[in-house]
């Protein structure tokens, strides 16, 4: 009964590898939409591991139906770690497919970063992808606190387009804060003209 309680979840596991191995080969043929699709599907797999005993039905259901239905064991210890790590790798590829699109959904790209880096908040290329993202949204000040930690990483140090990035965000916060100075000038030269009319009057 073990085993194929274990059988079972391991299943729908090496299912969600299958589907990231076709969305990794779809990515380099540069079929994004298609590699998205097939990254949702790895995901939905993994999400169904252990489903039954997540959802509460084991409240109702008895526990022998429950193991019949392959969802009451856990996954050996390992490949826990495996699949956890290829939900990370999942939603990474998502944001990776989401930025070479016509249009990229920046904050659809920020929230799939934001899962990785939940599972793994060292991730170089999620830190990036969510700093550039932020970037193209106008949020530089954060743009450049995600940058800077991928930046930090030991496969970060070294990376020109993270350096070019942070370039970037530094110029446009510079820039802004020329605007800003120049407008409290006016401002201040504006209000100066005025009392000084008021007292000539």
């Amino acid at each position: 009964m073990e085993s194929d309680v274990r059988t079972s979840d391991l299943e729908l596991f090496e299912k969600a590898q299958e589907y990231k191995s076709e969305g990794n080969d779809l990515y380099k043929e540069k079929n994004y939409r298609q590699a998205i699709k097939k990254y949702h599907r790895a995901l939905l797999h993994l999400r169904g591991i252990g489903q039954m005993k997540s959802s509460g039905l084991t409240s109702f259901a008895p526990e022998e139906s429950i193991q019949q239905l392959g969802f009451s064991k856990e996954l050996p210890p390992e490949t826990q770690r495996e699949a956890i790590s290829l939900q990370a790798d999942c939603y990474n590829n998502l944001a990776a497919c989401l930025i070479q699109v016509d249009t990229p959904n920046y904050q659809k790209i920020i929230e799939y970063c934001d899962r990785v880096l939940e599972i793994s908040p060292g991730s170089a290329k999620a830190l990036y992808r969510k700093g550039m993202s932020l970037y193209n949204l106008q949020k530089y000040e954060k743009a450049l606190e995600a940058l800077e930690q991928a930046k930090c990483t030991d496969k970060g140090g070294n990376d020109p387009a993270i350096k070019k990035y942070m370039h970037m965000c530094k110029q446009e916060l510079d820039r802004q804060e020329r605007e800003l100075k120049k407008a409290y000038k006016s401002m201040f030269s504006h209000g100066t003209a005025e009392e000084l009319a008021k007292t000539a009057a």
